[in-house]
């Protein structure tokens, strides 16, 4: 999820159309113009909510990846800039939160803007994405651009907590284990009693601290 600012637009184009958010799992990390090029992109634009002309702080909505992506590959997250050359605008996005989510729904933060490491891409044109805690494009009037700004990679894996899959703990003496998320639980005890083995369980609910 992220917020969007739209400062001004000028010419006949709808400049409104010009932001996109992408993601991949095979970019290949090279940021350049043919990595980018060479790599298959998902456009989830249409489910993001943009800023219209002069708001600022619009909600793109939440966005979960596994809704696009099979497997656990790593993914890229980017922000595309085109322009066209007889129109002109400026876009400002900001406090993007990459989350994992556990099975209650809880949200546990990967990454925010600024740790997101994000390199920035001229393929044409002059306007260029920059970055302090938010990324903003000043785009120059007058000429064709498209410009990126393409995170670093995430492992899907890291970004989905799923219920703990169970681990023995065997030998003696005290045994902790720490459950990673929210959930029930059936804990099995396996003991011998000085004549023969035997089991036991109960019933664990795990909630979130």
């Amino acid at each position: 999820r992220f917020t969007t600012r739209l400062d001004y637009m000028s010419g006949e184009s709808p400049a409104t159309d010009n932001l996109h958010f992408l993601i991949s799992k095979d970019f290949s990390g090279v940021y350049d113009a043919e990595s980018i090029a060479a790599a298959n992109w998902i456009d989830l634009s249409s489910a993001c909510t943009f800023a219209k002309e002069g708001e600022d702080n619009i909600s793109s909505g939440e966005l979960s990846v596994n809704d696009w992506l099979d497997g656990d590959e790593d993914v890229f997250f980017a922000l595309k800039y085109e322009n066209e050359s007889t129109w002109k605008n400026r876009w400002v996005v900001r406090a993007i939160t990459v989350d994992a989510i556990t099975p209650s729904g809880v949200k546990n933060k990967v990454a925010k803007m600024t740790t997101m490491d994000w390199q920035y891409v001229n393929v044409s044109g002059k306007a260029v994405w920059g970055g302090s805690g938010q990324l903003l494009i000043n785009p120059a009037l007058g000429d064709a651009n498209e410009d990126w700004a393409i995170s670093k990679s995430f492992e899907r894996g890291s970004m989905k907590i799923g219920p703990d899959t169970g681990e023995s703990l065997s030998g003696t003496g005290t045994k902790t284990y720490t459950f990673k998320a929210a959930g029930s639980y059936t804990v099995v005890v396996d003991y011998f009693d000085g004549k023969q083995w035997r089991q036991a369980n109960c019933s664990v609910t795990v909630k979130e601290a």
